[in-house]
């Protein structure tokens, strides 16, 4: 029968072997971008094309998802966006993160890098900052070496020993001249048939008198207050971060940090002086030549006094002390070094003893209060507040003179201000 197939007959099956032949022959003559001469790309090599992009790794699409090509699609391994492009609609693929990628409308898909996350700045000890940022895992550090032994003493101690002696120097040099200019001034007046002895113990007299010793120390206090707030405000206080000036504002400037400080300021006027009866014991002389020494220089006018020491002098002092020389002992020690360096360089800077002795303890108060505030004005204030005692204290009762009392508001204070700030230290945990 025309129509019967012999089942021994084998020349179909040559036949598709030829046409197999053909086709891997097609399949070899494909180029690297999936272009074929003459046809489109096979499902299996679009597969394979597919599971190159995603990591090896391919997801079953899910129903009702259309299978698409792509052109030509790249990977950045690092952060840079994955651009596809899309032939047709959408398409269920594998993401190199985990989990499916649904293709938008827009035919586009970005997978970018998460955002880089910025650790704070810690502070070193020595008053550089160490860098550091996070990425994923990466690290980055740049450790600041510290300074050796001859830098810290010619950088730190006698750069600081050079910065007292130019503002002591400074009033040295300014007194003599006034003197010398009134001299001057008086033996035109007196002309010159006067007796140089006689012109010379008048000069005396009037130079030595209360009134001139206390405006020159006013002057001479008021010239050097506004050559170390130039000083201090070019070399550091220009150079405040916003961080600073927001943290004194939110934590420094309130009413509790000012209570500490002036509870602070009590005790300290009662320890130094507790301090003084301590070294009128030892040595009557040096505290009676101490008093001659303050009369003479703050009795002649009360205003110009108070002026002088309540005002020109806590500004002067600080900027000079807690502004430029504590900044830059910063630099080159720990912060309990600075504190003891900067309250001993504040005790030279008085010129006399019992000054020395006395004002250790309120200069170590000072520059912990500069270093917490990170800012001269509250040690300006304070140092403001504890001179004012000394006018106080004079229209207080006698009791308030003796040593029972010096001890207690010693106490009493110290009690106060520790409360007060392990309070403050708690509710800043909380």
């Amino acid at each position: 029968m025309k129509n019967e197939i012999n089942v021994f007959d084998f020349s179909h099956l040559k036949f598709m072997s030829k046409w197999h032949r053909n086709e891997e022959k097609m399949e070899n003559n494909t180029n690297i971008n999936g272009v074929f001469s003459g046809r489109q790309p096979s499902q299996s090599q679009q597969n394979q094309k597919e599971a190159q992009l995603y990591g090896g790794q391919m997801q079953p699409p899910q129903e009702g998802a259309v299978q698409q090509s792509y052109k030509d699609p790249i990977q950045y391994p690092y952060g840079k966006p994955i651009q596809q492009q899309l032939l047709h609609e959408t398409v269920v693929s594998q993401s190199p993160y985990g989990g499916t990628i649904q293709q938008p409308s827009s035919h586009e898909v970005s997978i970018s890098q998460p955002p880089l996350r910025e650790m704070p700045i810690p502070q070193q000890p020595y008053g550089d900052t160490m860098q550091q940022s996070f990425c994923g895992n990466l690290v980055q550090e740049v450790n600041v070496s510290k300074p050796g032994l001859v830098k810290k003493f010619f950088g730190g101690i006698v750069f600081s020993l050079v910065i007292l002696g130019a503002f002591i120097g400074l009033q040295m040099v300014l007194s003599m001249l006034v003197m010398f200019c009134i001299g001057a001034v008086y033996a035109l007046q007196m002309g010159a048939d006067m007796d140089q002895i006689a012109l010379v113990e008048r000069l005396q007299e009037i130079m030595f008198s209360g009134k001139f010793m206390t405006g020159l120390t006013a002057g001479l206090t008021a010239i050097s207050a506004i050559v170390s707030v130039l000083c201090y405000w070019l070399i550091w206080g220009r150079k405040r971060t916003p961080q600073d000036k927001k943290y004194f504002k939110e934590k420094v400037w309130k009413a509790k940090p000012i209570i500490m400080i002036s509870i602070s300021a009590f005790g300290l006027y009662y320890l130094a002086l507790l301090l003084t009866v301590v070294i009128e014991w030892i040595s009557p002389s040096t505290m009676e030549s101490y008093s001659e020494m303050v009369e003479m220089a703050l009795g002649g006018s009360e205003i110009l006094a108070m002026l002088a020491a309540v005002i020109l002098a806590p500004i002067n002092e600080e900027c000079i002390m807690r502004g430029l020389i504590l900044k830059n002992l910063q630099k080159y020690f720990s912060v309990p070094a600075v504190i003891v360096i900067q309250a001993i360089l504040f005790g030279i800077f008085h010129m006399n003893l019992v000054q020395f002795i006395y004002v250790i303890p309120v200069g170590a108060a000072l520059g912990i209060v500069a270093v917490k505030s990170r800012s001269v004005l509250p040690c300006i204030y304070m140092h403001l507040f504890y001179n004012l005692m000394s006018f106080v204290v004079g229209l207080l009762p006698e009791f308030c003179h003796t040593v029972l009392f010096c001890v207690l508001a010693i106490v009493m204070s110290a009690i106060a201000v520790c409360i007060m700030y392990q309070t403050n230290k708690q509710k800043a945990i909380a």
